[in-house]
């Protein structure tokens, strides 16, 4: 009996092992089969479930909702322009500074070019700049305002004017405010008041200038791209790519079966 035992169970481990590798061979054929193509599915899948989730969590958070409204051509027609412009803009202060000497000390000759970069631009060169840079997005509503219908009434008009791109109302305001600021901060720095200095309204002025600029650029960037078009620009292309995706699938599947 124990010699039966024996040989009954060599002959189901073995029995087991087959069974095993018959459906190893089996998986790994369909694998050679079709995994290639199983294999783009989920990447693409993913790549894109991935990054429409992220573009649907952005449309959904203020200032960023205004980025996703535009399509990535407007984005690459923007951004060429706005990086031309802004070089333009700001050559003076480039070539002011490329003129000058080099400070005396150590350190790397970079270093000391964005040192004197930083020195270049005042605070007062700050609130111009940005000033000039806030305002093209806040015309955007008079020339909405001028192509509204004429036998509209004025609350109809200026209502329609703020219908831009999404999130146009909270970046005009934002830009409005910006705006008085850097008008009251340059008026105060050029006018030199004594006593105004020891304020904290000259402290926040003063050390926020950096970041009024540079969401001064933002808003010129918004405007920029406002002059190229838009509309769910983001969301059209992903299903477009889905449903391209999903048609260049379907007849991959159905040349590998043939």
């Amino acid at each position: 009996m124990d010699g039966n035992e024996g040989l009954g169970a060599v002959i189901g481990g073995v029995s087991f092992l087959y069974i095993i590798l018959v459906i190893a061979l089996l998986i790994g054929a369909f694998f050679l089969r079709y995994g290639a193509c199983m294999w783009l599915w989920l990447r693409q899948w993913w790549t894109t479930k991935a990054e429409y989730y992220v573009l649907a969590f952005a449309d959904k958070v203020p200032v960023l909702n205004s980025l996703c409204f535009f399509p990535i051509s407007s984005h690459k027609k923007a951004l060429k322009k706005f990086g031309v412009l802004w070089l333009l803009t700001t050559s003076p202060v480039f070539l002011s500074v490329a003129l000058s000497e080099v400070p005396d000390g150590s350190g790397a000759l970079m270093e000391k070019f964005f040192s004197k970069l930083q020195e270049g631009l005042s605070v007062s060169e700050l609130f111009v700049y940005s000033a000039s840079f806030l305002t093209p997005l806040i015309y955007i509503i008079y020339e909405k305002f001028q192509e509204a219908e004429d036998n509209a009434d004025f609350s109809e008009k200026l209502r329609d004017a703020f219908k831009v791109f999404r999130g146009y109302q909270l970046m005009s305001f934002l830009a409005v405010v910006s705006l008085m600021i850097t008008v009251v901060g340059f008026a105060a720095v050029k006018t030199d008041l004594g006593s105004f200095k020891s304020t904290f309204l000259h402290a926040f002025l003063v050390g926020n200038a950096l970041y009024i600029y540079l969401f001064s650029l933002f808003c010129w960037y918004l405007s920029l791209l406002d002059g190229f078009g838009g509309g769910r620009g983001f969301f059209r292309r992903k299903e477009t790519s889905e449903k391209q995706f999903q048609s260049d699938f379907s007849d991959r599947l159905r040349k590998t079966e043939g």
